[in-house]
């Protein structure tokens, strides 16, 4: 029996027709189609993975102060018809409240998060998991953590995005509704699904072709992706052998080199 094409909640996004929108580039399809066919390349920063584990940690602590019903890295598997979705979500408070924490590694980027800007791979994360879970309720809370002289880690800065979705599937950030919808996400997922079982060949994501602000700016298949678009590359194998080339040389260039990513995703 063959096996339904999976995706996590890292992976998550939101998609209008053919478009995908995500800011680090996890969510492009293309990347999730390569991703699914190579192995992963590139060292992921301890630190950076240091932070999110004790944010959790005294997020949990307060819970515990509190008193609060609450479970903690909850795994998520939400077997449909198409596919698999699956993920853990970092708290899931008394069965019906999502909460995702994140780490920034930029105290502006944090700022810049206060003013109602969010990441959008963030927030069709947590979206995703208050689907599979039937949450009435989640939450985004970034946090920035600065190392002290001792070694440890002291937290400066937090913000919180409250997230809501209406009976009409509409998303609502801070009380003020997005132009993302249940619809939206779904349709990636779908696609997605799609994407991997018929190995689909997919448009890259919305302003890839941006000098700044590109979601391909640090994908490790960049190149590759660029071959294909200008017709170096015809095919799904040329993509891959491409990619695989990149990605080697990438893991020789940056090994022991912490990732990119200003927030962590997961």
């Amino acid at each position: 029996m063959t096996s339904k094409p999976a995706i996590r909640g890292s992976r998550s996004a939101f998609m209008h027709g053919r478009t995908v929108f995500t800011k680090y580039g996890g969510g492009c399809l293309r990347n999730i189609l390569i991703s699914s066919k190579i192995p992963r390349v590139g060292d992921i920063d301890p630190i950076h993975i240091y932070r999110g584990h004790l944010y959790e940690d005294e997020y949990g602590k307060m819970l515990d102060a509190q008193g609060t019903d609450y479970e903690r890295e909850v795994e998520v598997i939400d077997d449909r018809p198409d596919g698999v979705f699956s993920g853990h979500l970092d708290f899931l408070i008394g069965g019906k409240r999502v909460i995702e924490l994140k780490s920034s590694q930029s105290k502006s980027r944090l700022r810049d998060i206060k003013k109602g800007e969010y990441i959008e791979d963030n927030l069709a994360q947590a979206v995703s998991y208050m689907v599979a879970t039937e949450a009435t309720s989640g939450a985004l809370i970034y946090s920035y953590w600065e190392p002290q002289s001792d070694g440890t880690l002291k937290m400066l800065l937090e913000y919180t995005h409250e997230i809501a979705i209406d009976m009409f599937g509409r998303i609502s950030d801070n009380g003020a509704v997005t132009k993302w919808s249940v619809h939206d996400l779904l349709a990636h997922q779908h696609h997605a699904f799609k994407v991997l079982k018929e190995e689909i060949i997919w448009d890259r994501p919305h302003n890839h072709a941006q000098l700044w602000g590109s979601p391909c700016h640090y994908c490790p298949f960049k190149s590759a992706c660029d071959s294909y678009d200008a017709g170096t590359v015809t095919d799904l194998q040329g993509l891959l052998e491409a990619a695989t080339r990149d990605t080697s040389s990438l893991a020789n260039k940056t090994e022991g080199q912490p990732s990119n990513e200003e927030v962590t995703n997961e």
